[in-house]
């Protein structure tokens, strides 16, 4: 069975609320190739994603693959966790779009938002 796989690691997609302010927003978007899959075959794409309020605040994540989207929301003092899967044909590009935010409800709120990988691999349609 012919599989490829390739994982990004987002340690760096990080969004915090500020020290300063009440409000933190970042979006990014990101085109990874798959060219690798023979006809017949899928890209099936993970995206994880994580949203803590435990101390306070509140904050949001949507994730958005092809034409799959989730949102997630977190407030004051819980915490939720967001997987995105998608099928997109091979030999095609995957759009990705990250876009979080968060809000501070206090000086010693720190709600935040990440996003730690994207998987994707070649599956038998």
């Amino acid at each position: 069975l012919d599989q490829e796989a390739v994982t990004v690691f987002f340690s760096d997609f990080a969004v915090r609320a500020p020290a300063g302010g009440s409000q933190a927003r970042r979006v990014e978007t990101l085109t990874l190739p798959v060219r690798s899959g023979p006809r017949g075959y899928v890209a099936g794409a993970m995206i994880m994603g994580f949203v803590d309020c435990t101390g306070g605040g509140r904050a949001t994540l949507t994730l958005q693959a092809g034409n799959a989207s989730n949102t997630v929301t977190c407030q004051d003092a819980n915490s939720r966790e967001v997987i995105l899967r998608v099928a997109q044909p091979a030999n095609a590009d995957l759009r990705i779009v990250i876009t979080a935010q968060v809000w501070k409800s206090g000086p010693g709120a720190e709600p935040s938002v990440n996003v730690d990988l994207i998987d994707i691999g070649l599956e038998p349609r």
